[in-house]
């Protein structure tokens, strides 16, 4: 039995739609709406859950249609499900050999790593390179359009060059710049790649899954498939301005994030690890704001442990 009103229900149903919009930014209202009553966050959060479920709730509600993306250079599943605001999710079944680096005899490499809490800009021949908390990246002294992220994550902000395109390697596929600025991911058994400029080639060798600005592309390391999704292209690197975006992200990975940026340790219980999140994490103020507003958001048990933090189910 629920401990919230029909009226709660209804007006965190349109919270979420609100927050399906490209230009939604009003966040600090949404928080405060949230804060006003335990019950509203937790009505939020059990129908954010199960947003997958919420389209016989948003019959008769029209949106403005967008092309959808081009996938015909690769396999793609038919579409499972349009998201509100018309975008396509689609699945995509792709060969990329797993857990390989692509062999080149003659690199120099030298490798840069931040720990956790820390960030560090590089730059390489006119494309900058932001690190994340808890990332390691090998470089090449002698290819400046060469990365290789062995786990965390980065902005690459990519001069191009159609005769040198940037390539960046991971454990899990080969990424290759023909466009300007996108973020890559790496750790927790999966591939995330978000463009917010130009294209980004994934497995350029084999697959050639093209990547657009304004599509995420997240790859499983264990089941080798693919998804593309939408993303809003300012919501690509948003943690160097103190901000967490996310829609539909499994708590895991909010956890992950967190521990990434603020330098402590975050755990997620088994319980609530796969439970799907929407909304954005603020980090100004430093962890105990950022944990109490977190909180607030879940509707759920996050507390202190130990030296961290654990987050647990409602």
């Amino acid at each position: 039995m629920t401990d919230w009103t029909r009226e709660m229900e209804e007006e965190a149903i349109a919270w979420l739609i609100r927050q399906r919009d490209p230009s939604f930014d009003d966040w600090e209202t949404f928080e405060a709406w949230l804060a006003a009553d335990a019950a509203r966050a937790r009505a939020y959060a059990e129908l954010a859950a199960a947003d997958r479920d919420l389209d016989p709730l948003l019959t008769g509600l029209s949106w403005p249609a967008e092309a959808e993306p081009d996938h015909s250079d690769y396999p793609v599943e038919p579409a499972r499900r349009h998201w509100l605001a018309g975008a396509v999710a689609a699945s995509v079944a792709i060969a990329v050999a797993a857990g390989t680096w692509f062999a080149w005899p003659s690199r120099d490499l030298y490798a840069i790593q931040t720990a956790a809490g820390e960030r560090r800009t590089v730059t390489l021949a006119g494309s900058t390179l932001n690190l994340n908390g808890d990332t390691r990246i090998q470089l090449d002294r002698k290819d400046r359009r060469f990365a290789r992220l062995e786990r965390g994550q980065a902005l690459f902000t990519v001069r191009h060059d159609p005769d040198h395109p940037f390539r960046v390697e991971t454990s899990d596929a080969t990424l290759v710049d023909a466009g300007t600025t996108f973020e890559v991911t790496t750790g927790g058994g999966e591939l995330d790649l978000a463009v917010s400029e130009g294209l980004v080639v994934v497995d350029p060798d084999s697959a050639a899954i093209r990547v657009p600005a304004g599509q995420q592309f997240i790859l499983s390391k264990e089941h080798r498939v693919g998804r593309l999704s939408p993303v809003r292209p300012s919501d690509v690197g948003s943690w160097r301005d103190g901000q967490l975006f996310y829609d539909g992200a499994p708590l895991s990975r909010v956890a992950a994030d967190l521990q990434r940026n603020l330098g402590i340790p975050v755990t997620v219980d088994a319980h609530a690890a796969t439970r799907p999140f929407r909304g954005v994490v603020r980090l100004d103020g430093g962890v105990e704001p950022t944990m109490t507003r977190l909180r607030i958001l879940l509707g759920a048990d996050v507390r202190r442990s130990g030296k961290g933090w654990v987050i647990a189910g409602p």
